[in-house]
Order: C-alpha cells, then sequence, then structure tokens
C-alpha cells in the first residue's frame, strides 16, 4: 500500500513494546498503524530504526505488512498494516480448540520462515500481545529482538531478552526459545491466563490428548526435548484436518415415505377341493357295510 497525502493520527494504540503505536488515516481514507519512538531519545530512534529493519526482512505471508517509511514529530517511523489487535485480549475468553489451532497453524507458518531465513535466525519475544489477529488470521509483529532475516547472514554472541512468562527457562532468545514461547501462547489462549515467571507450564487438554502432547513437548525445559518448528507445523494441519473432517451421517428412512395405505392385495387364487384322506375312505366303507347289512336283516324278517 503506498499512502497518499497528508496523515491524519487518529488515536493512539496500546501496546507497540519499545515504540508507540498510532491509528491513521491518509488523504485517500486508507488505514493503517503508524510506529514511531515513544520520545526524542537517540536510543529510541535506534531501537526503531533497527526494528523496522528486521521487519521489512522478515516480510512474509504471517508477517504483519511493512508500507513505507513515516516522520512523526520530526522522528523516523514506519506504517504498517492495521490489523484487529493482539491476542491479549482473547485469553480471558479460553477460545475454543478448533481456533486457537487456526490461530497456532498461521502464526507457525509466519514463523517456519523466520527460522529459514538464515541459520539460528528467531523472533526472540514470542507473546500473546507480539501476534496480531485479523478475520481468523493471526501474524507475527514486533521484530525489535528479532535475529536473521534476508540480508543478515552473521549472528554474532547470545542473545538474551523476552517477556517473562514466555521467555525460555534456558533464558536465551534462540530458534528453541521461540517453541518454548509459541508453547506459552497456546497455553495462555487455552488456559484462559498469561503464564506467570518461573511457573512450570503443563496443560491438560480433555478430548484433545494429541494436542496436548505437542504442546506440553513444546513448553520442555529442556531444548533438544522440543520439536522443530516445522515438525508442529506438519502435526496441527493433521490436527486441524481431523477437526475439521465431517462427521459419518447415518440416513434413516423418514417417516412421510413410509406408504399409509397399503396396496389392494389381488385376487386369491380359487381353492382346489381337498383330496380325501385314508380315514375318510375307511369311514364311507364302513357306512356302506352296516347299510347293506341291515338289508339283509330286514329280508330275513320277511321270511
Amino acid at each position: 500500500m503506498k499512502i497518499q497525502g497528508r496523515i491524519t493520527v487518529i488515536q493512539e494504540l496500546t501496546g507497540g513494546g519499545l515504540g508507540k503505536l498510532l491509528k491513521c488515516r491518509d488523504e485517500a481514507g486508507q488505514m493503517f498503524v503508524v510506529k514511531a519512538p515513544k520520545d526524542a531519545s537517540p536510543e529510541n530512534q535506534q531501537l526503531i530504526d533497527d526494528e523496522v529493519r528486521r521487519l521489512q526482512r522478515h516480510q512474509g505471508r504471517y508477517v504483519v505488512r511493512y508500507f513505507e517509511p513515516v516522520l512523526v514529530d520530526g522522528r523516523r517511523g514506519f506504517a504498517m498494516e492495521l490489523m484487529d489487535g493482539d491476542l491479549t485480549p482473547l485469553v480471558r475468553q479460553r477460545l475454543p480448540v478448533e481456533r486457537v489451532l487456526g490461530y497456532l497453524l498461521t502464526v507457525v507458518q509466519g514463523l517456519e520462515e523466520v527460522h529459514a531465513s538464515g541459520v539460528g535466525a528467531f523472533h526472540g519475544d514470542l507473546k500473546t500481545g507480539n501476534i496480531l489477529h485479523k478475520d481468523g488470521v493471526a501474524k507475527l509483529a514486533d521484530f525489535g529482538l528479532a535475529r536473521g532475516g534476508l540480508g543478515q547472514t552473521v549472528m554474532l554472541g547470545r542473545h538474551t531478552g523476552g517477556t517473562p512468562g514466555y521467555m525460555p527457562p534456558e533464558g536465551l532468545a534462540s530458534p528453541f526459545g521461540d517453541i518454548y514461547s509459541l508453547g506459552a501462547v497456546a497455553f495462555a489462549l487455552l488456559v484462559g491466563r498469561e503464564p506467570q515467571p518461573q511457573e512450570v507450564l503443563r496443560i491438560q487438554i480433555q478430548g484433545a490428548p494429541d494436542l496436548e502432547q505437542l504442546i506440553n513437548q513444546m513448553l520442555s525445559t529442556q531444548p533438544g526435548m522440543r520439536p522443530s518448528i516445522s515438525q508442529i507445523r506438519r502435526r496441527l494441519e493433521a490436527l486441524r484436518a481431523r477437526a475439521l473432517a465431517p462427521a459419518p451421517v447415518q440416513h434413516f428412512l423418514p417417516n412421510r415415505n413410509v406408504l399409509r395405505t397399503p396396496l389392494a392385495s389381488p385376487p386369491s387364487p380359487p381353492l382346489a377341493p381337498a383330496p380325501a384322506s385314508s380315514s375318510s375312505g375307511v369311514g364311507v366303507a364302513v357306512a356302506l357295510a352296516a347299510v347293506v347289512g341291515l338289508g339283509f336283516l330286514l329280508a330275513a324278517s320277511k321270511d
């Protein structure tokens, strides 16, 4: 998007980490967000300059879109895409598993691109406040602590930083640390509260044992025991496909399709005469013999 003409600040937004966020509109009516230093100190200006450079390096489908540099009160800032908000306000809602799966899958795909951008590349500060959402899609934001990306080929030294509760227990920012932080995000959305500093995170999900196992593996205190971002994506895709699969439907014949009046029965064939049984024949012979005998007796009496 290209900003057209003068910028009007509509309101200051919450969040912003190392800078301040301003909801803005240009003369063409386009809405966007500007991130600028919180004050005029050289230190804050350097933090914003570093973040915009890292955000540009990591542009992808599931990373908030960078537009262009802007000046705010004479200080250098940058414009980026306007989203509906971050995931923090959704934590208390205890989102259903299906919705959390959708958010996690888009974040994982964005994080997979970050990790693939350079050897050892990472975001460094994954938390609900640094994941923005819009229309059911979640995107990564706030790359102030990120390393790697297009144009950065060497990363020297150990990196610390992050947000208590979401930081990995080893205390170092790394690709392994991003996995732990993503597990903490899933924990927050499903349990309905933010993780606390020094808390050992474990989760139980009734009816979703595979998702429960995956998140607990991501929250392992041993970095080497956590699955890779590619493994997580594949497992989440399988879980979501299973959740969206149509349930088998049984079909029963509706009552209205059952004939209410039975069809007229076909005419019955004429009954055939029953064959005489041997017992009835014996009876007839006995009767005839009796009649003949009676005749002989009458004749004898006349003589």
